[in-house]
């Protein structure tokens, strides 16, 4: 069990307490800072770069088979699927994600397009 003493009173406390009991003043810590500034999560980055990855794949097909048109649809739905999970569960990333859901919605509709 270790102890600090408190930003505002001075008085110990211990070290994972976010706020001193005593006088109420926030404990700003090197782990509070840490996840303040964390990167983007994999998630996100995943989101995005299958989004990427199918749009640009179909981009250039005017008619798809089933092989690529299944495919598709997977991978999109994998990328849409990513990208909710990050935002319900509020990680960093959270515009990553945004962009990463539209893109595989527009890959999507793309994708369902080609099959005609």
């Amino acid at each position: 069990m270790t102890m600090i003493f408190c930003r505002g009173c001075g008085k110990e406390i211990h070290e994972s307490a976010p706020l001193c009991p005593h006088c109420g003043a926030p404990q700003v810590t090197n782990n509070t800072l840490q996840q303040k500034t964390a990167s983007p999560d994999w998630t996100a980055i995943t989101s995005l770069i299958i989004a990427c990855f199918v749009l640009l794949a179909f981009m250039g097909i005017d008619k798809a088979d089933t092989d690529q048109l299944v495919g598709g649809l997977m991978f999109c739905a994998g990328s849409i699927v990513l990208g909710i999970i990050n935002l319900q569960q509020h990680r960093p990333g959270k515009t990553m994600a945004i962009v990463a859901i539209v893109l595989a919605s527009i890959a999507l509709l793309i994708c369902l397009g080609s099959t005609s």
